[in-house]
C-alpha cells in the first residue's frame, strides 16, 4: 500500500481538465465582479428611494473594488480547484474519498459566501442605507476593513486546505497566490464601473435644490466674503441625515434665541428654507406647527429689530422673509399643463398645500402688514407689494 502524497501536477490532473479548469476558474470570476460592481451600483440606487443616495469616496470606491476583485478572484480559483479534483486518477485509497470531500468543501463554501455577500448587502441597503438619519455611523472601511482583507485570505486558504489531503502542493500554492494578486489588479481595472452615472441621475432629481445652494455660496463668498468649509457644504445637500437634520435644528433654534444672528447663519437659513430640507420625521398631524422646521416670521422680524436697518444682516433677513413670502404664495399647479413643472414645483406644492401650519401663514400676513405700514422699512416695502 502507498502512503505517501504525490505532488500536484499537469499530468496527475490531466491536460484537459487542467485547461479546463483554468477557463472555467477565470469566467467566474469575471462574471461576479462584473455581478458584484452592478449589484452595488444598483442597490446604491435604492438607497436615494427613501433616503439620501449612498456616495462613496474616492477612497472607499477603490477599496470595495479592490475587495470585489480579490474576492473573485479566489472564489473562481477554488472553482478551478474544484474541476481539478473531478479526476478519477488515485495513487492511494483515499484519494477518491479525499477529492470528493475537497469539492464538496469548495462548493460549500462558495455558495455560503455568495449568500453571505447577497443578504449582508440587501439588509444594509434596504435597513441601514435607506434608513432616515443614517449618517455613516457604521463605517466599514475604516473600522472593519480587516474583516475585507481577511474573507478572500480563508477563501484562498481553505481551497487549498482540503487540496493538501491528496497532493503536495507547496509551490502551487505560492504560484496561484501570485496568479490570484494579478489576476485582482487586473479585474480591478478593467471591470471597474463609474458611479458618476447614478450620481449625475441623483442630482438632476434635485437639481433645482443644488444649484441653488452653489450660487448661494457663490453668492456669499463674492458679496460677503464669506467662505464656507466643505463639510458644510456636504451637509447642505443632504437631506435626510442625522447632521442634516441636526443642522436645521440648529438653524431654527439660533433665530429663537435672544442672541443677534450671524450673516452665515442668513445665509445658511435662506438654503435650507428654500430647499424645503427636513428638521425631522414627521408624525405630527398635518398642518401641526411642528411640521415647520424652520425660523417663524416672528423670529425673523424679531432679529430685524436687533440691527441697524442698513445693515448687510437686515437686508438678508428681508431676503429670507421674502423667501417665506414666495413660498406662502406659490400658486397651485395647473394639472392641464403638468409637463411646465419640475419636480422641485411639486415638492413646494405638496408642502405648502398639505403641510405648511396654518400659525405660519398668519404670522407672515401680520409682518407683511406691519412692514407696509411702518415708514422706517420704507426701502423694503417693494419686496412685498404684491403679497
Amino acid at each position: 500500500m502507498k502512503f505517501t502524497k504525490n505532488r500536484i501536477s499537469i499530468e496527475g490532473i490531466g491536460h484537459q481538465r487542467f485547461w479546463l479548469g483554468i477557463v472555467s476558474g477565470l469566467l467566474t470570476a469575471v462574471i461576479l465582479c462584473l455581478f458584484f460592481n452592478y449589484t452595488r451600483e444598483m442597490l446604491r440606487f435604492f438607497t436615494s428611494i427613501n433616503a439620501d443616495l449612498l456616495v462613496l469616496s474616492k477612497y472607499e470606491f477603490n477599496f470595495y473594488n479592490y475587495f470585489y476583485s480579490a474576492l473573485s478572484s479566489t472564489l473562481g480559483l477554488s472553482i478551478t480547484i474544484w474541476v481539478w479534483m473531478g479526476n478519477n486518477k488515485h495513487s492511494r485509497k483515499k484519494d477518491r474519498l479525499y477529492k470528493r470531500y475537497t469539492q464538496t468543501n469548495i462548493l460549500l463554501l462558495f455558495w455560503a459566501i455568495l449568500l453571505v455577500i447577497s443578504r449582508f448587502s440587501s439588509i444594509l441597503t434596504f435597513v441601514l442605507y435607506g434608513t432616515i438619519g443614517y449618517d455613516n455611523q457604521l463605517d466599514f472601511v475604516n473600522d472593519y476593513w480587516l474583516l475585507f482583507v481577511l474573507l478572500p485570505c480563508v477563501i484562498f486558504l481553505q481551497s487549498w486546505f482540503t487540496v493538501r489531503l491528496v497532493y503536495n502542493s507547496t509551490k502551487w500554492i505560492l504560484y496561484s497566490f501570485i496568479s490570484c494578486s494579478l489576476f485582482t489588479l487586473l479585474l480591478s481595472f478593467t471591470t471597474i464601473l463609474n458611479q458618476e452615472g447614478i450620481n449625475k441621475t441623483y442630482y438632476l432629481r434635485y437639481q433645482t435644490e443644488f444649484d441653488y445652494i452653489d450660487n448661494e455660496l457663490e453668492y456669499a463668498r463674492n458679496r460677503y466674503n464669506i467662505e464656507f468649509n466643505d463639510s458644510i457644504k456636504f451637509i447642505l445637500k443632504k437631506w435626510y441625515t442625522q447632521s442634516s437634520i441636526r443642522q436645521v435644528k440648529d438653524l431654527k433654534q439660533s433665530f429663537s434665541s435672544n442672541q443677534k444672528v450671524t450673516l452665515e447663519t442668513i445665509i445658511l437659513s435662506k438654503i435650507v428654507l428654500h430647499n424645503l430640507k427636513v428638521g425631522s420625521v414627521s408624525w405630527y398631524p398635518r398642518n401641526s406647527i411642528e411640521n415647520w422646521y424652520y425660523a417663524s416670521p416672528n423670529d425673523i422680524f424679531n432679529q430685524i429689530k436687533k440691527f441697524n436697518i442698513k445693515s448687510d444682516e437686515t437686508k438678508e433677513l428681508f431676503n429670507l422673509l421674502k423667501l417665506q413670502s414666495d413660498i406662502l404664495f406659490t400658486p397651485e399647479i395647473n394639472w392641464d399643463n403638468i409637463d411646465d413643472y419640475s419636480s422641485f414645483d411639486f415638492k413646494k406644492n405638496r408642502y405648502v398645500y398639505h403641510q405648511m401650519p396654518k400659525e405660519i401663514k398668519s404670522q407672515l400676513y401680520e409682518i407683511i402688514m406691519e412692514i407696509n405700514a411702518d415708514s422706517n422699512y420704507v426701502d423694503y416695502q417693494y419686496l412685498f407689494a404684491h403679497e
